[in-house]
């Protein structure tokens, strides 16, 4: 019988088979420029070639004791590890890479492509430092990022729809297990929603949806990711908030919310939504028990009166 254990892991290594494609693929593709340095265990750097220089902007010999996550900046607003996560990962399963944008010394992003690889001796239970590899490549092509964004938007309201989210909870999810940071869940639904394209018709119920999209989605945090699972119901998954700042931050989405107003028929329309929110830790690192959890706290927000966020500590008391 195959376990969810076992589509974990083929999953993930599926992923890295992915990863290796994309670096050999640009051996064809082009490369802008390379740079070589070693770091210590902790991310200290120790030497690098005359190319780091020429890529990043930032002078080697001032670089050298500095911690090189420190020093370079990684935009992480699409789920990209930071330089120490990556060497977590490195040190267990001997490298990792991953491409995103990186920043030169003087705010110039450009599209790098980062390879760290443990180094170690036979006799050595742990790695003695990291060996990476920076690689400024082109940008993927406009198309690509066309069809990425067709493929993961809701097509009404342009936040992510129910398939990227689900990917992004997976990636999540081993990331939670890799590096035990937190991750939080919010479910969310929009309170008598179903009145108002009753009373007022489908397309000012899309504009209403639209409206939620565009003042939650700004409310999150850069790895943030918040969704339109279907009808009139949202999520927003949060990785390293806790259980408290997700319901901080539920409560800024509600009042967000509470505050849309829009005019149809000479009459202001307003509309409420009531929040669940948890933690993967809650959960015990599965994400259908996280979402189970979440959704069953949703539907005691409507229960207690809607237009609120469920407080576990209050129904603990």
């Amino acid at each position: 019988m195959v376990t969810l254990t076992d589509i974990s892991q083929q999953v993930v290594q599926e992923q890295r088979l992915r990863q290796a494609d994309t670096w050999f693929a640009t051996l064809l593709n082009g490369i802008n420029d390379y740079a070589a340095l070693t770091v210590r265990p902790d991310g200290e750097v120790i030497t690098g070639d005359p190319g780091f220089t020429r890529q990043t902007g930032y002078d080697l010999s001032a670089v050298i004791g500095q911690k090189l996550g420190d020093v370079l900046k990684t935009d992480t607003t699409g789920g990209d590890l930071r330089l120490d996560e990556q060497l977590v990962v490195a040190e267990r399963d001997g490298w990792h890479l991953q491409e995103g944008w990186q920043q030169r010394a003087n705010g110039e992003r450009y599209w790098c492509q980062r390879l760290v690889v443990a180094r170690s001796r036979d006799d050595e239970t742990g790695p003695i430092g990291f060996s990476v590899i920076l690689r400024d490549v082109p940008r993927r092509e406009a198309a690509a990022e066309d069809l990425r964004r067709v493929l993961t938007r809701d097509h009404l309201t342009g936040a992510a729809n129910r398939r990227h989210f689900s990917h992004a909870m997976e990636r999540e999810q081993t990331r939670w297990r890799d590096l035990r940071h937190s991750l939080s869940l919010i479910m969310l639904d929009l309170d008598h929603f179903k009145a108002i394209n009753d009373t007022y018709g489908h397309p000012v119920g899309d504009i209403m949806l639209r409206r939620v999209a565009e003042a939650c989605a700004p409310l999150l945090p850069p790895r943030g990711v918040f969704a339109r699972l279907g009808g009139e119901e949202f999520a927003a998954l949060l990785p390293r908030y806790d259980g408290q700042q997700a319901i901080g931050l539920a409560e800024d989405l509600r009042a967000a919310i509470a505050a849309i107003e829009v005019e149809t028929a000479g009459t202001i329309l307003t509309l409420t939504a009531s929040f669940g929110c948890a933690t993967l830790d809650e959960a015990d690192g599965s994400i259908d028990a996280l979402i189970a959890l979440a959704d069953k706290r949703l539907y005691a927000a409507k229960r207690g009166g809607r237009n609120q966020v469920f407080q576990p500590q209050a129904a603990a008391a």
